[in-house]
């Protein structure tokens, strides 16, 4: 019997904010991205791909509400319930159809250190595009989660989703892919007993973009935390924000494609600065 889970790519993310209208504003009016779609309280915004959506926004207290992958077909979503239910982590949403806007079928799950993931196949795909932006984000690039149990939460994410390891930060941070973008996924080792998110990256078309866009931010008034600068580990062009709900997001591009065959992980020192000589600022640690 088959019992890999074919997870493709990310999908989206989830964010709860204090104030969604607020929020919308940003990330449609600043950010890029375009509104999607209402539906039940949430807030669907898609960035510029076929992807129907790439962000999802509820009103809450800030913090992280979900992570989502997209897996080959919905025999992924049976594979995914069985392997979960013999490691006994809760399934909070069966394989369901129609569960949210633009997604065929979903399950929902707790990973080791409490995140809520979701697995989502059978994608709407959009062809029509969407009016003029200063910047309009191609995609979702990655995420990186803070983690109480970094060492359970890197052998779920490996053993049984199937992520591979590119690079890591000795003893501290994961950087792990589900296809050739170098990190889809990173985890970071956290005192904290909750899980929480560390930054959304959003893959912007080339420098020219990321740059123009540090400008018409700065200009609205949007609080710059790090960069322009290219990172070690996938050696990309970053450059980080704060949306009004003081969660971190990033522009990103140039980001490095993993041959499986050939690639072998390497481990970075912690404490790092980025290849341009700008120590890390303590909002990142």
């Amino acid at each position: 019997m088959n019992t890999s889970i074919n997870v493709v790519r990310l999908a989206h993310v989830g964010l709860r904010v204090d104030n969604v209208d607020r929020s919308s504003e940003f990330y449609a009016d600043r950010w890029g991205l375009d509104l999607a779609e209402e539906h039940e309280g949430h807030r669907y915004f898609r960035a510029d791909s076929p992807d129907s959506h790439a962000v999802v926004l509820s009103e809450g207290a800030p913090d992280l509400d979900h992570i989502a992958f997209v897996v080959e077909s919905s025999d992924d979503l049976g594979r995914a319930e069985e392997a979960l239910g013999m490691r006994g982590l809760p399934v909070e949403v069966p394989p369901t159809r129609d569960l949210e806007p633009g997604v065929g079928a979903a399950l929902r799950f707790r990973d080791p250190s409490g995140v809520l993931v979701e697995l989502v196949t059978d994608l709407e795909v959009r062809t029509d595009g969407y009016g003029t932006r200063d910047v309009k984000p191609l995609g979702l690039d990655h995420v990186v989660l803070r983690v109480p149990d970094y060492d359970a939460s890197r052998e779920f994410y490996e053993n049984v989703l199937g992520f591979r390891l590119s690079d890591e930060t000795e003893n501290l941070m994961a950087f792990m892919r589900c296809n050739a973008n170098h990190h889809s996924l990173a985890l970071i080792r956290s005192e904290n007993p909750a899980p929480s998110m560390h930054h959304t990256a959003f893959t912007v078309e080339d420098w020219a973009a990321l740059a123009n866009g540090v400008k018409v931010l700065g200009d609205a008034g949007v609080s710059r935390v790090w960069g322009p600068g290219r990172h070690g580990p996938g050696n990309n062009l970053f450059s980080y924000f704060f949306d009004p709900d003081q969660h971190i997001v990033e522009y990103t591009c140039e980001v490095l494609r993993v041959d499986d065959s050939t690639w072998v992980p390497r481990v970075w020192p912690p404490g790092r600065p980025e290849q341009w000589g700008t120590p890390m600022p303590a909002a990142m640690r």
